[in-house]
């Protein structure tokens, strides 16, 4: 290994690791986490940083343990509103975001600890190509199919 790469692998890893634990979170609550692989490995031209195994009873379960690492964006907009750096306006249909930097004009280390804190954040929400297949099979299933229909029925009642 050269020192780009592991460098790479470090500054990566505690995403990586907050990706994978919501990965294996959601397998526990849909079906079952059958492994928990932190060690990068070399497959053809990309690099694998993690992996989680698992087995479901219904493959639309699919769709939520390959989305389930989205839950670190809802987490990073919370800290981004928390410490007034963002904030939103829901005006259907449009919605406003506004960034405020200010904090940040001068920093100091806990500000650099917190943007490293953010980029973490966006590293662990990022869906990789093998969550996006994954969420793909789970709705285009028969089980997905039923879960969408269901969901449409239930929308259509509530609106």
């Amino acid at each position: 290994m050269d020192l780009k790469l592991i460098l790479k692998i470090l500054l990566y890893f505690p995403g990586t690791f907050a990706h994978e634990a919501a990965h294996w979170a959601c397998a526990l609550l849909f079906g079952s986490a059958k492994g928990f692989n932190m060690i990068p490995r070399r497959e053809g031209d990309n690099l694998i940083f993690g992996s989680v195994s698992s087995a479901v009873r219904y493959k639309a379960f699919w769709i939520f343990i390959g989305a389930a690492p989205l839950i670190w964006w809802v987490v990073l907009y919370m800290l981004l509103k928390h410490y007034l750096i963002m904030h939103a306006v829901i005006e259907a249909p449009k919605v406003y975001i506004s960034l405020s930097f200010q904090r940040l004009a001068s920093p100091s280390l806990v500000d650099l600890l917190f943007l490293w804190l953010i980029t973490q954040l966006l590293w662990a929400g990022r869906l990789s190509m093998q969550d996006i297949k994954m969420c793909l099979l789970g709705l285009f299933s028969v089980s997905g199919a039923i879960l969408i229909a269901g969901a449409a029925a239930i929308a259509s009642l509530i609106i």
